[in-house]
């Protein structure tokens, strides 16, 4: 159980974390660069990467390595237990690489996703230790009852604690995935706002440089006002005409 947690969790999240693929790029050749590039944005990597297909490659593993043949044929096969070993290691990757998204991935999801996907996948943990440790079937029966070991606790008992640190581990070790998804969320949020404020600065700018737009005021021409100089008869409208004048002329 600490090996399964170890191989399907830890190692995949350490690495990932080392961002590998982008030291693979920097160092490669031009050429395989830009071979490199071009997989991790083709059709296939998008389909792994996707959310669902990389929260499977998690899950469903350790469900199909213990409840099928393939639990005894690590016990028993070394290159069975080898295999199993780096497909752990690869379905870890799989999962924490489009998660994290510090390596190139073929698209980019909020960390918020993360979150609510690390839920589902904590669930799912806690039913497969609930299902060791309960379940009341032993697994690998022929491989333990030839094995007969003189030492340690029955199978049955082994198996039951087994099921209870892969439970308990699990949870453990996915605190630290949790803290890098919530630090990438507060990184990406800092990000967003300081992009909003800078955009907000330029639009500022640009408005001043331009100068203030004239009020309504400024636009209606004032009315023009009699001149003191004139007689009164004279400046009306309705009384200038009988004496040669109108509005504005001089006398």
């Amino acid at each position: 159980a600490v090996q399964a947690v170890l191989l399907l969790m830890v190692v995949p999240l350490l690495l990932a974390l080392g961002a590998p693929v982008s030291l693979l790029v920097q160092a490669a050749p031009v050429r395989l660069q830009v071979a490199l590039e071009g997989a991790l944005s083709g059709r296939f990597s998008r389909v792994l990467m996707f959310p669902l297909v990389s929260t499977v490659l998690l899950i469903v593993p350790p469900w199909l390595f213990y409840f099928t043949s393939w639990y005894a044929r690590s016990l028993t096969d070394p290159a069975w237990n080898t295999a199993f070993h780096l497909a752990f290691v690869a379905a870890g990757l799989a999962y924490f690489w489009p998660r994290l998204q510090i390596d190139p991935v073929p698209r980019h999801y909020h960390p918020l996703l993360g979150v609510v996907i690390t839920v589902a996948e904590v669930i799912f943990d806690a039913a497969l230790g609930c299902v060791l440790v309960f379940g009341g079937h032993l697994l690998a029966a022929h491989y333990w009852h030839t094995l007969n070991r003189p030492w340690g606790w029955a199978p049955a008992q082994d198996q039951k604690w087994g099921g209870a640190v892969l439970w308990g581990l699990g949870d453990i070790a996915g605190v630290p995935f949790m803290a890098a998804l919530i630090a990438r969320v507060l990184k990406e949020e800092r990000a967003r706002t300081k992009a909003v404020d800078e955009q907000l600065d330029r639009e500022e700018l640009a408005a001043a440089s331009i100068g203030p737009a004239p009020r309504e005021e400024d636009r209606t021409p004032s009315p023009q006002l009699p001149d003191p100089a004139r007689p009164w008869w004279e400046t009306d409208p309705r009384l200038a005409h009988r004496y040669g004048h109108g509005p504005g002329q001089d006398t």
